[in-house]
């Protein structure tokens, strides 16, 4: 294929190289503190060397490590880009995605930034199904990048790399896998998002969640966690395409941040939220009893649950509600959303990510806004016998509130006990509370939403 030859983000040119980069590569390779997860420092002879090879690779695949370039200043600054896999592996054959950069411009979010063009170039240009990162084990900055570009870490992947010495500390690698959170910075305080379809009439309001709460995070020191979401779904969401999220930076003040956030398609908003932060500090401290429930071990998911009854399912919809989802649930109570009866409007869930995650702690909070909107609203129409399978049944959210109580596992069974304490004038008024295994509240939360009878749909 035609070689990719250039790139562009808001602040960065990812090109091809020029033999004027030499000098410059060679002494950010002959740095001991750029190079100290790396067996070694290059020498002069040894960067070149590196060029013409990933000249050849962009000659032999059309995709390769870019040179990067700033465009206010024109400068060299590093590479970042993809590469096929070189040696065995279990996850072989497979596509890598790396960077590296010269010391003084580390810790300006040059690196999350380009590795994120060189991520939708991967997925977009090249229809790659997946793309992987490594790295050692001790390279915390490595694995910031990785997290802040949407990858979560999988630790049964953690292998041994084959081309660093048995007693070298660098040889034991982590990988690392992109997900459905990953959002690519446009400009200052503006973000875009991809779009998962997951079978619905419009966009999961989940998504936007978790999508806005990761935007809001980016535009706050790491010392200052989330601990409150206050948002309004304005329109339906369109399912096949991105959203993008403009965070207004309200307020920073001596302990709090506070940030507003909207999501937009075709040129609207289609929701709202305001976002909270805060330090850490000590005070008085309770929390209501977790309820005793059955554990989540030996309950069926609800996909399984979902899958006995597929004959049921429209068969456009099949595919998408019968395909493994990035939230286990498991049911405490099995309820037959084709054959509803009226009962007691409340309801408890176990759920937890689909596979392991890194020890991020944002990243959990995002998880956990994603996963807030399963079944909260739904528990409204409990006592009424309704389900948002029947035709004749218009529900949607209309507003949703998510409060932080504690840091969490997102990737560890969570139980949601929901109950709806009121409806009327066709809407439908939940509230939810999440406990860790251990019985810590770790957040509440509470949404309206519409649950319109629709004769006319029947």
């Amino acid at each position: 294929m035609e070689p990719i030859l250039e790139l562009e983000s808001a602040r960065l040119v990812l090109r091809q190289w020029r033999d004027a980069d030499l000098p410059e590569f060679a002494r950010m390779c002959a740095d001991p503190q750029v190079m100290r997860y790396f067996p070694a420092t290059l020498s002069h002879l040894e960067s070149a060397a590196l060029i013409g090879r990933i000249r050849g690779h962009f000659a032999e695949y059309g995709f390769g490590l870019w040179a990067l370039q700033r465009k206010d200043t024109g400068e060299f600054i590093g590479l970042t880009g993809l590469l096929n896999v070189s040696f065995e592996a279990d996850f072989a054959p497979a596509v890598e995605i790396g960077w590296r950069l010269a010391r003084e411009h580390w810790g300006l979010g040059y690196a999350s930034e380009a590795a994120w063009t060189a991520l939708r170039c991967g997925f977009d240009r090249l229809s790659l199904d997946e793309i992987v990162a490594f790295t050692t084990q001790a390279n915390l900055p490595s694995q910031k990048v990785m997290q802040a570009i949407g990858m979560h870490y999988d630790p049964q992947a953690d292998f041994e790399h084959p081309k660093v010495a048995a007693d070298d500390p660098l040889r034991h690698h982590v990988l690392d896998l992109v997900d459905l959170l990953t959002l690519e910075p446009i400009e200052e305080n503006l973000f875009r998002g991809r779009s998962q379809d997951l079978g619905f009439r419009q966009l999961f309001g989940g998504q936007v969640l978790g999508q806005s709460l990761s935007a809001a995070s980016q535009t706050v020191e790491e010392a200052r966690h989330v601990h409150s979401l206050h948002g309004y779904f304005l329109r339906p969401g369109d399912a096949a395409l991105p959203v993008v999220y403009s965070v207004d930076r309200v307020r920073d003040g001596g302990s709090f941040s506070t940030r507003r956030v909207t999501a937009i398609q075709k040129g609207h908003p289609i929701f709202t939220c305001t976002t909270s932060f805060q330090y850490d500090e000590q005070g008085f401290d309770h929390q209501t009893t977790m309820p005793v429930v059955v554990g989540p071990e030996n309950l069926p998911s609800e996909l399984e649950l979902t899958q006995q009854r597929a004959h049921l399912i429209p068969e456009h919809m099949r595919d998408k509600l019968l395909c493994p989802k990035p939230i286990e649930v498991r049911p405490v109570t099995e309820k037959d959303p084709f054959n509803p009866q009226p009962s007691d409007p409340v309801k408890y869930v176990w759920f937890r990510a689909d596979g392991a995650l890194a020890d991020a702690p944002a990243l959990h909070k995002y998880l956990l806004a994603y996963a807030s909107d399963f079944g909260l609203l739904t528990t409204s129409l409990l006592p009424h016998g309704k389900t948002v399978w029947q035709k004749d049944m218009q529900v949607a959210s209309l507003d949703h509130a998510l409060w932080f109580h504690a840091d969490l596992r997102a990737d560890d069974w969570l139980l949601y006990a929901m109950d709806s304490p009121w409806a009327g004038n066709s809407r439908g008024f939940s509230r939810g509370s999440v406990y860790n295994r251990a019985g810590q509240l770790v957040a509440s939360v509470t949404q309206e939403g519409l649950i319109r009878h629709r004769k006319d749909w029947a």
